[in-house]
């Protein structure tokens, strides 16, 4: 048998003023990331 592969693991994170980190987003496509991350901030 050939090799398994999980494919990209893509994370971002959000790191607050005093530089902890806030929030961690690691369920996104690269297409909607900008919107999950923006909704976020909006809340």
């Amino acid at each position: 048998m050939g090799k398994t592969y999980d494919g990209i693991h893509r994370i971002s994170f959000l790191i607050d003023g005093k530089g902890k980190i806030e929030k961690v987003f690691d369920d996104f496509k690269t297409t909607n990331h900008h919107d999950i991350v923006l909704s976020y901030l909006q809340q």
